[in-house]
């Protein structure tokens, strides 16, 4: 590839616990690179893994988990008496990286000839991670940026579905539910984000239990684990109003019927939901229906999704509001919302957005033969 060639896009995702970025192309189908180029194979979705993301879980004595869940590998303090990785050291290096692998030679120069589409994915587009990724890239020189966002992703896998003809109305909410922060979007253009101050899963007591220092696949791990052993609580029966019945085990899924309880997951949501009710143009509001899309790294709780479509038809001030509420998962399935990203650069095959792959099935059917059959389309040009 010459150095005159575009990289038309650019893929920098902003995880909980790492921070990965690749090109979607052909030329290098599955490999995304460390921030010092190095291409390591860890496993689950050929992704590596980038020091900064396991530095915290490197580390036993940690204290509360979810308060260090908010963008470690972006910080320009000291962890531990060692300086932290920050944005402008992981640009500087994942560029020259992409300069080595299209055998061009790296300058400043060169890169300001570059036009770049950045992907922030999932739990990091909020606008503070967006508003520093601007600034790092106009101090390369780079003024031509596009920036794509979890909800621009759901609205345009949403688009063939909006041609379809539907004898319901429907309105579509984005719930990202991820390990730092849990928010709110309507899937409109320039809706603002809801922010839920729930906080984020406290998995302490598996990463003290279950990793180690260097573990080779601690996020993996990680992940596994939490498919495992995060379970969000069954649906309550009419006659069983005990705690464990109310509470999940996850604090950002916090269901409660107690109509004083005011910070709840469910609460927040009708909040929100009923504040656009104005934007409702069907005729008849009783056959309206709301799609919440679940995303992000807690959507993978057991029955979260069928916890929280009952708590939000139970409880919802039906006064107010006369229809009802579906949950889905991200038309990506249950997977990495890193795949997410690429799909929004790459899309181009319908017919898998309804695929889905757990850790389970990566085991059992073996991690190639699973990419094959339901990612090779995510870098099709």
């Amino acid at each position: 590839m010459s150095s005159s060639s575009f990289i038309p896009d650019f893929i920098i995702d902003f995880g909980s616990f790492t921070t990965k970025y690749g090109l979607p192309s052909d030329e290098i189908p599955f490999e995304f690179h460390t921030i010092v180029g190095q291409y390591e194979m860890q496993g689950f979705s050929g992704m590596s893994k980038i020091s900064c993301g396991t530095k915290v879980l490197q580390e036993k004595s940690i204290g509360n988990f979810r308060l260090k869940t908010l963008s470690p590998m972006v910080s320009r303090g000291v962890f531990n008496g060692e300086s932290t990785l920050n944005m402008e050291t992981l640009c500087h290096q994942a560029f020259r990286s992409l300069y080595t692998l299209q055998d061009a030679k790296y300058s400043e120069q060169s890169l300001r000839e570059k036009k770049l589409n950045v992907t922030l994915a999932a739990v990091q587009s909020q606008h503070h991670v967006r508003n520093l990724t601007q600034l790092i890239f106009e101090k390369f020189g780079i003024s031509s940026l596009q920036f794509f966002t979890p909800t621009e992703n759901i609205e345009r896998v949403l688009i063939d579905n909006s041609k379809t003809a539907s004898h319901t109305c429907g309105e579509h909410y984005i719930l990202e539910m991820g390990h730092g922060i849990t928010q709110l979007a309507k899937l409109k253009s320039n809706s603002p984000v809801c922010h839920i101050p729930l906080g984020g899963m406290d998995i302490t007591k598996y990463i003290k239990e279950h990793l180690t220092n260097g573990a080779e696949e601690s996020i993996l791990k990680l992940t596994e684990l939490k498919e495992q052993n995060c379970h969000c609580s069954p649906v309550p029966s009419s006659n069983l109003h005990s705690p464990e019945n109310v509470f999940s085990q996850a604090p950002e899924v916090l269901f409660s019927s107690n109509p004083q309880q005011q910070d709840t997951l469910v609460s927040t949501i009708h909040k929100y939901i009923s504040s656009h009710q104005e934007e409702f143009t069907h005729e008849d509001p009783n056959v309206h229906m709301t799609t919440i899309h679940l995303s992000g790294g807690s959507s993978l709780l057991k029955g979260l999704k069928e916890r929280l479509e009952f708590e939000l038809n139970q409880n919802f001030d039906k006064a107010s509001f006369k229809g009802w509420i579906k949950v889905k998962h991200n038309k990506m399935g249950k997977d990495s919302s890193f795949f997410g990203a690429c799909k929004r650069v790459k899309e181009n095959d319908p017919s898998s957005r309804d695929q889905a792959c757990s850790l389970s099935e990566y085991k059992e059917k073996g991690m190639e033969r699973v990419m094959a059959e339901n990612y090779k389309h995510l870098f099709a040009k």
